[in-house]
């Protein structure tokens, strides 16, 4: 999946069907210390925001649709 910055995704959480927008996209480890893409979203409707990992596999997990497409 190719996403961008500023591009509008929903995705499904343990806090529910949420919305927001791509802000950010970085390469930074994760806990295996391997180097893998992350995404930055705000999050529509509230203040905090969240950073996904943006590898395929856990986009799919994640059920990650762009909006607006």
């Amino acid at each position: 999946m190719k996403l961008k910055i500023g591009d509008k995704i929903s995705w499904i959480s343990a806090a529910g069907n949420l919305t927001g927008t791509i802000y950010n996209i970085v390469l930074d480890l994760n806990a295996a210390q391997k180097t893998i893409p992350w995404i930055d979203i705000k999050i529509q409707d509230r203040l905090t925001g969240v950073r996904l990992c943006a590898t395929d596999s856990y986009l799919k997990m994640m059920h990650v649709q762009p909006l607006g497409v």
